[in-house]
């Protein structure tokens, strides 16, 4: 049986067949704030704290090393979902899910630094482009996903904002 830090060698007794530089398995799962899914959706389930919890826990006791909080237009906030995660487990890593052209960017990134100084350390964050458009325009984000896609760049820009009321500056 792997744990979450294992060692891979192609023979115990072959010193040759050691691999160099030892790999490591790093598991990581999603988080579903409550027991509906996409092969027994609930319609209309609201954020279950217990399911929520034990299942962080359990994810946690089994030495799972990430668990990704999702983003959806119709989903629950994913800064909030990762929060209860982290104060209700010792080691699991949480990536949020970031549609950077959904929350101010300074914004974001405060609520993502505070997160991580909160918990020790324990959150990444994953920038998605979105799904669809239809899926984008229900955050009031009408960049078609060719032009999301074209974000980031070579190096962590920011990302292309199409808002009326602010524009990024320097």
């Amino acid at each position: 049986m792997l744990s979450p830090q294992s060692e891979f060698r192609s023979s115990p007794t072959d010193s040759t067949s050691t691999l160099s530089n030892m790999a490591t398995t790093e598991f990581i799962s999603l988080t579903f704030p409550n027991a509906s899914n996409e092969l027994k959706p609930i319609p209309g389930a609201g954020v279950d704290p217990e399911f929520l919890v034990r299942y962080a826990r359990s994810l946690d006791d089994y030495g799972y090393n990430y668990t990704l909080i999702p983003y959806g237009s119709t989903g629950f906030d994913p800064f909030t979902l990762g929060a209860t995660v982290l104060a209700k487990t010792k080691n699991i890593k949480i990536i949020i899910a970031l549609r950077p052209n959904t929350l101010y960017p300074t914004v974001a990134a405060k609520a993502l630094a505070t997160l991580d100084q909160l918990s020790g350390g324990r959150v990444v964050v994953h920038f998605i482009a979105g799904g669809s458009d239809a899926e984008q325009a229900k955050e009031g984000d009408f960049l078609t996903k060719d032009q999301r896609c074209k974000w980031p760049p070579s190096s962590m820009d920011a990302p292309p904002i199409n808002h009326l009321h602010y524009q990024m500056v320097g």
